[in-house]
């Protein structure tokens, strides 16, 4: 695999972690999702997709979800199945789960050359005042 530099990891992992924004329309959302299921299960990795606008599945050659990507008018959300969520992940399924942010990004610039694909807008850690209130306690509770 190919080495990505810093600025490039920063945008996937946002990304990843807070959607990517489209700019596709309700009344595109079909032909969107369509295209996307298709182009993921053409890819040249162990892996195919499988859905429609309510969701696309993502699921390996053994027929293992591993991703699930959530689609709305104007955004794309990447939801990676808990098992997959940690830090020793094989690379290989890495390469895969980013190879389908990869392909959704670019399939969303060839079905709409003038889309944003930005990443979501989102809480930032550290970016906003921490709030906290107290409540009396009467003695009730709940057994």
């Amino acid at each position: 695999m190919t080495s990505i530099d810093d600025k490039a990891k920063a945008y996937l992992v946002q990304v990843i972690a807070l959607g990517l924004q489209t700019d596709v329309s309700e009344d595109l959302l079909d032909d969107y999702c369509s295209g996307l299921v298709r182009l993921i299960s053409n890819q040249p990795f162990d892996a195919y997709a499988s859905g429609d606008r309510d969701g696309i599945l993502v699921l390996d050659g053994n027929d293992n979800l591993f991703m699930n990507l959530i689609i709305k008018p104007n955004l794309v959300q990447f939801r990676v199945m808990s098992e997959y969520q940690t830090p020793d992940l094989d690379p290989e399924i890495a390469e895969v789960i980013l190879r389908v942010v990869l392909t959704t990004i670019g399939w969303t610039l060839e079905f709409l050359p003038s889309a944003s694909i930005l990443p979501n807008t989102g809480l930032t850690a550290g970016h906003k005042k921490e709030t906290s209130f107290s409540f009396k306690d009467d003695g009730f509770g709940i057994t």
